[in-house]
């Protein structure tokens, strides 16, 4: 491998797979050192690059200047989803093109009146205003179908008039190319998605400037309110893992959002417009009840997901829901917590994989253990005891571990 036969390391990797496409993907550390090989004329040094491999088995660079920590990868609606504690990003199917994972909402309400000449005029031929009317906008990117938060709502139209224009603010965030739209419906406190003709969005293009809607062209989607809980997932975290169709961010940096005992989890049904994977209420948070462990890993398994402390192990079953509030939310816990108390965990999230025998890791003790979804974890590779025992204490988190079948 001509990117690493200089010694740049490989700090973490990860297999692509999806409908359109397999590639894997390789991150490489661009060292400091004046002394060392020169990187890439299309990196920095001392910064993460990414590459992937070519047909004809050449590197390709796809992604450079990273932060230097290794990426933790899943596949989520077939895009792939990648975090470390600096980012959390996507990789499309043409590998070329990450976004960010989430999208931040317009911070303004858009001030609305009436078009200039189309107040009430019962012989214009055209529909009034009954009840009143606010509006609130959000960003769209039309190649994930992700939704942001609404903007604040707007001032409120009395009843009257025909046209309402507004001004909106464009988002600057790459990948976002459309802005979608809800308005009240007769007079109510809730507004909803506007849609066309043809039951598809009524966008507007991702610029700054002036948009006028017309009475009579307003088409409501009541079965889609306002996105309110579509926030942007919380920065910080070293770990993910997909489970139940939702998305698990544990082991975050200190000064985090979320609490180093704690784990996020992506939304699902309150996700009225967007992708869930994409959509992070601020409550669906699960915290440890000792909190002086650090939550650093976890997978999901037949029987739920099993989560491993620095000091000791944990496992979910049931579904876990979307915990919203407000007048309009209702909260379900149907998720159950379980201590397993083993006081066997891990420091080497990275070593947590499934196989056919069951889940295997590396323990804090630098012992493999083999868990078969029942009962306490047995412990595997007694052979390997010695060299597991050369490991460095202070780099057990770079651990990394893969299962491989034999003969495939």
């Amino acid at each position: 491998n001509d990117s690493v036969g200089s010694g740049n390391p490989i700090i973490s990797m990860a297999d692509y797979l999806s409908p359109s496409t397999h590639k894997l993907l390789f991150d490489i550390v661009i060292p400091e050192s004046a002394e060392s090989s020169e990187p890439s004329s299309e990196s920095e040094i001392g910064t993460l690059a990414t590459y992937t491999i070519n047909d004809n088995f050449t590197n390709h660079l796809i992604r450079a200047d990273q932060f230097e920590a290794p990426f933790i990868s899943a596949v989520v609606n077939n895009k792939l989803f990648r975090v470390n504690e600096k980012e959390f990003i996507q990789c499309q199917e043409d590998i070329e093109t990450f976004y960010r994972v989430g999208i931040d909402p317009p911070v303004t309400a858009p001030d609305i009146s009436y078009e200039a000449n189309s107040e009430s005029s019962s012989s214009s031929g055209q529909e009034n205003i009954e009840d009143g009317i606010q509006f609130s906008y959000a960003y769209y990117n039309d190649t994930t179908k992700h939704c942001s938060r609404p903007s604040p709502i707007s001032n409120r139209l009395d009843a009257g008039g025909q046209a309402v224009t507004f001004t909106v603010v464009a988002s600057t965030e790459p990948g976002v190319d459309k802005l979608v739209f809800f308005a009240t419906l007769d007079g109510g406190a809730i507004p909803y998605l506007l849609i066309d003709e043809n039951a598809d969005l009524n966008t507007r293009p991702n610029t700054s400037g002036a948009v006028t809607f017309n009475v009579e062209d307003l088409l409501y989607d009541t079965l889609t309110p306002e996105p309110i809980f579509n926030f942007i997932p919380p920065l910080g975290a070293q770990f993910l893992f997909v489970w139940r169709d939702r998305v698990f961010l544990l082991n975050f940096v200190g000064g985090s959002d979320v609490d180093r005992s704690s784990l996020a989890y992506s939304g699902n049904e309150s996700t009225y417009i967007g992708q869930p994977g994409e959509s992070w209420p601020p409550l669906n948070q699960i915290s440890l009840p000792a909190k002086g462990e650090v939550l650093v890993g976890g997978i999901g398994t037949q029987v739920g997901a099993l989560l491993l402390s620095d000091l000791d192990a944990y496992l979910i079953s049931g579904y876990p829901t979307d915990k919203t509030s407000g007048p309009e939310a209702t909260t379900a816990v149907s998720e159950h917590f379980e201590p397993l108390h083993w006081n066997v965990g891990t420091q080497s999230p990275r070593t947590i994989q499934n196989t056919p025998f069951g889940t295997v890791w590396l323990d804090q003790a630098k012992r493999l253990r083999l868990w078969k979804g029942s009962g306490f974890p047995e412990e595997s590779g007694i052979p390997l005891r010695f060299e597991f025992d050369q490991l460095d204490d202070a780099r057990l988190d770079e651990c990394a571990g893969q299962w491989f079948q034999m003969g495939k």
